[in-house]
């Protein structure tokens, strides 16, 4: 719930990080560094890590992470940049191994926080808005342009229409409930809405 007094990392380093193929698809070695400081109470956080590929392929991930006050503020800054090949295109068997990027950044109240989300894996991409609210429950509303997705499926390439719409909502009550509140996909050729919702 809180720590006994503040406390700043200034710098983590992790130099060598090795990967056997079997965890990815293929051997890595990575680097890790960041950054943290933990306030005494548990609202109060700001965490940077970025981790970099060092064995002569490209490849970067990073985390920027904050929260602070009453009511809680909430900033959340990641990005994935990898070119062909890489290490996730590999570990999700992507057709063709594409580029794969993935950028996700906003700030605002925790209870209500936003931000832009844009995913790309070689031609297709994802584009949209993404809000969550954090509390007892923790909300996750997702609502996304989608084109091109049907290339990373080549089985069901021929149902996916070229360019859809995603809304989605879910609601998690950790240990008690998982619900898929709404998921919506519309295209001009089709759409289709799913409601259910898990326990346990």
């Amino acid at each position: 719930p809180q720590l006994p007094w503040p406390t700043t990392v200034d710098g983590l380093r992790i130099e060598r990080i090795v990967l056997a193929p079997a965890v990815l698809g293929e051997a890595a070695r990575l680097n890790l560094s960041g950054q943290a400081r933990l306030g005494g109470e548990a609202r109060d956080a700001a965490i940077t890590l970025a981790i970099a590929r060092i064995d002569g392929r490209v490849g970067t991930a990073g985390l920027r992470f904050g929260q602070s006050g009453a009511p809680a503020q909430l900033m959340l800054d990641a990005n994935i940049d990898e070119p062909a090949g890489g290490l996730i295109a590999r570990a999700l068997s992507l057709p063709g191994l594409p580029p794969v990027s993935l950028q996700l950044a906003g700030s605002g109240a925790a209870s209500d926080w936003r931000g832009r989300l844009r995913a790309v894996a070689g031609p297709a991409r994802l584009d949209g808005t993404l809000a969550l609210a954090i509390g007892d429950t923790l909300s996750v509303d997702l609502n996304a342009h989608a084109e091109e997705a049907g290339r990373l499926a080549p089985g069901i390439a021929a149902f996916v229409p070229p360019s859809f719409e995603i809304v989605g909502r879910l609601r998690w009550q950790p240990g008690r409930r998982l619900d898929v509140a709404r998921l919506a996909l519309a295209a001009p050729e089709a759409s289709q809405k799913i409601v259910c919702s898990s326990d346990g």
